[in-house]
């Protein structure tokens, strides 16, 4: 869940980066680290623009969302509004559940995604139930 809120997240410009927990520390890092190898990749066989990078900025409202925090708690964890927190994480539902269609045969792999994504698609996140409710 953090780490596709980080790669779907496009932060506003100046936003300032929030304090990691030890778990999105160490999920940045391991992004960074494919990331800077990808950009040299890119940059050496002039491929542009380059990939978008992950930013972390949603990490904690994701975590705490994760834990099933209600909505109106995990806004203190973001200078993002309210909508732009819903897009994203629908955002991540979506991302997640292309990689699910995507992956081949890893059982473990496969029960993670799509117990993440039920994590997530719940409350105002959930753009299906807001339309069986109209």
């Amino acid at each position: 869940g953090i780490l596709a809120a980080a790669v779907v997240f496009e932060p506003r410009r100046n936003q300032a980066s929030p304090i990691l927990s030890k778990r999105a520390r160490a999920i940045k890092r391991a992004c960074e680290e494919v990331y800077d190898t990808l950009k040299h990749k890119e940059s050496r066989y002039k491929i542009y623009p380059f990939s978008k990078q992950a930013y972390f900025h949603l990490s904690q409202a994701m975590e705490y969302w994760l834990q099933g925090t209600d909505f109106s708690k995990i806004m203190r964890y973001t200078d993002t509004d309210e909508g732009e927190i819903v897009r994203y994480f629908r955002m991540c539902v979506q991302t997640l559940r292309e990689v699910h269609e995507a992956m081949g045969y890893s059982v473990i792999l496969t029960d993670k995604l799509r117990e993440t994504i039920r994590m997530i698609n719940r409350g105002v996140v959930d753009a299906e139930r807001q339309l069986r409710e109209l």
